[in-house]
């Protein structure tokens, strides 16, 4: 799959979007996005250090895949701005949306999962001409 840098920091911000969702909702983070392996915040991060260390696409132009995988204390700095950046991007999208969070946040305590078909048409909803100002 070929990221632009904003292909691949919204996908930072989508994977970070559970989490701010939380912070939206609950005020805080909860441990839902970063438990363990194949969690949101470690697909994040490891998508900032390929971003970063790999492809290029970050502020420093350097090829280093074993950085990536071992991070140093300003490694860590680095991903931790890009993630926090991604994650506020995210909180200001939601924040937009509040209404639309609270009815997706409704169906998912009924159904407990949701299909993107189903989020789709909760996001057509959001856009029909009746729901604009």
């Amino acid at each position: 799959m070929l990221l632009s840098t904003l292909g691949a920091k919204d996908r930072i911000a989508a994977l970070l979007a559970g989490r701010a969702a939380e912070k939206v909702v609950f005020g805080e983070a909860l441990n839902g996005a970063g438990q363990g392996q194949n969690s949101d915040l470690e697909l994040a991060t490891k998508l900032a250090g390929q971003m970063t260390y790999e492809w290029g696409l970050g502020d420093q132009l350097v090829y280093d895949p074993i950085e990536a995988q071992t991070v140093s204390r300003t490694t860590a700095k680095y991903l931790d701005k890009t993630l926090r950046t991604q994650q506020l991007r995210a909180i200001q999208i939601l924040e937009g949306r509040k209404e639309l969070v609270a009815t997706i946040a409704t169906a998912l305590c009924k159904n407990r999962e949701l299909s993107g078909d189903q989020i789709r048409k909760f996001l057509r909803t959001e856009e029909s001409p009746t729901n604009t100002a």
